[in-house]
């Protein structure tokens, strides 16, 4: 399925490839910060603490 879309994403000039990278590394800087909001979350069932929120 995802196929054709990489032969669009190969089609692309450099400054939408330097574009989209630059959009990818932000996402993966979100999905990490996400991932460890997450996983201090599942340390205990009432973590709150985690979010910075004191009990």
């Amino acid at each position: 399925m995802k196929i054709p879309l990489l032969g669009k994403l190969l089609q692309i000039d450099h400054g939408a490839a330097a574009a989209f990278d630059q959009r990818l590394q932000e996402r993966d800087q979100l999905r990490f910060v996400g991932w460890c909001v997450v996983s201090r979350l599942q340390l205990a069932d009432s973590e709150v603490i985690a979010l910075g929120v004191p009990i």
